[in-house]
């Protein structure tokens, strides 16, 4: 077995394989599929264990509140894709058009939230180099935002650093619910945690905090740490890098990319 490296994703040198490997994916089913295409590419075989799902928020109210005004902002913050996806299905079904979000500059935390507000017609006016709330919000400054409206689009466990900086520097700021993340129904607990017992599992992948925190709480206490010799832990970026790590869970390999894509290269290069 590989000795106790950590990895960022830089450019894989070769085409390496992951044949053999079986990796843990722990996105919602229905998000899974890019990740599962990246891993089959390479030649592995991966095992859909979703933690999480993606539900509606109880109450759009505060969300359709802030649609009618939608003009009245100079920029929309998307710190995920799910922000992104679920706010701009909710204009649609309010009959707010594209155009009317045109007049606010857009603002990205990663390449997947960017795609998909340019798919939609918006231009992202920035996206950080590194995918976190933290590093966007190194990008405005006092001069440009003091006084002017901002709207954050967010989940329910979605953390406010964002939108307190902002707040910080001036502006007014608008952070309303688009999706909840619960609990997903799991069935076969019981069976990932003997197959991490029996070696079968090589990498657990998390592609966010929320899906870290449930995986502890349906996996017995201390199992990944207690195998961590058989199975590796592969993080998206430094934000469920940090939420792992809080969980008592090694971090062996972290994507530069949050991307699939960044976190299977990532995978591949600390079995090369």
């Amino acid at each position: 077995m590989t000795e106790d490296r950590h990895f960022d994703s830089g450019k894989v040198n070769s085409v390496a394989s992951l044949c053999n490997k079986t990796i843990l994916v722990t996105r919602p089913r229905e998000q899974a599929g890019e990740l599962v295409r990246e891993i089959e590419k390479r030649g592995g075989r991966p095992v859909v264990f979703p933690t999480i799902r993606i539900l509606e928020p109880e109450s759009w109210a505060e969300c359709d509140g802030a649609i009618e005004k939608i003009g009245d902002y100079a920029g929309i913050v998307f710190t995920s894709v799910n922000g992104a996806g679920k706010f701009l299905d909710r204009c649609t079904q309010k009959g707010a058009g594209i155009s009317s979000l045109q007049k606010a500059a857009m603002f990205a935390v990663g390449e997947k939230t960017r795609q998909e507000l340019e798919r939609r017609g918006l231009p992202v006016r920035h996206v950080p180099e590194r995918f976190t709330a933290r590093s966007l919000s190194e990008h405005f400054t006092t001069s440009t935002v003091k006084g002017k409206r901002f709207l954050c689009p967010r989940g329910n466990l979605g953390r406010e650093e964002l939108a307190d900086a902002l707040r910080d520097r001036g502006a007014l700021v608008d952070s309303v619910t688009v999706y909840i993340t619960a609990a997903a129904e799991v069935a076969d607990a019981e069976a990932v945690a003997q197959q991490l017992a029996n070696g079968e599992i090589d990498i657990v992948t998390f592609a966010s905090p929320s899906a870290a925190r449930q995986f502890a709480q349906l996996i017995p206490p201390g199992t990944l740490a207690q195998y961590r010799h058989r199975a590796r832990i592969a993080v998206i970026g430094p934000t469920t890098e940090k939420a792992v790590i809080e969980l008592g869970f090694p971090a062996d390999i972290v994507a530069k990319e949050s991307t699939a894509k960044g976190i299977v290269d990532a995978i591949e290069k600390f079995f090369c």
